[in-house]
C-alpha cells in the first residue's frame, strides 16, 4: 500500500551520464546528491533544482560506490577495479 501523499512519478530526473547509475548518496545537509556510474564518473547535483555542479572523472573503471565525509566537504569513491579515491568538491 502506497501512501496517498507519494508519487509513482519521481519529482526529478538526473540526467547527465553516459552509462547506468550503481549508487547515489545525499549530501550530509541534504542540498546535494552525488551518483556514481559505469560511466566512470562521479557527478554531483542539487536536489533543489536538479542542476549539475560536478564531475569527477578520475576513475580507470566503473564506479560502484559513493559516500560523503560527515562534514560534507569530501567524497569517496570506489570503483570496479578495486581502487577508492577521495576528493574535494
Amino acid at each position: 500500500m502506497t501512501s496517498p501523499s507519494m508519487s509513482r512519478e519521481p519529482a526529478c530526473r538526473y540526467q547527465g551520464h553516459a552509462d547506468g547509475v550503481f549508487a547515489v548518496a545525499w549530501s550530509p545537509d541534504s542540498q546535494y546528491i552525488a551518483s556514481a556510474s559505469w560511466d566512470l564518473t562521479v557527478q554531483i547535483w542539487t536536489v533543489a533544482n536538479a542542476s549539475h555542479v560536478l564531475t569527477y572523472s578520475g576513475h580507470a573503471d566503473r564506479v560502484i560506490a559513493v559516500t560523503w565525509s560527515p562534514d560534507g566537504k569530501h567524497i569517496a569513491s570506489g570503483s570496479w577495479n578495486q581502487t577508492v579515491q577521495p576528493g574535494e568538491w
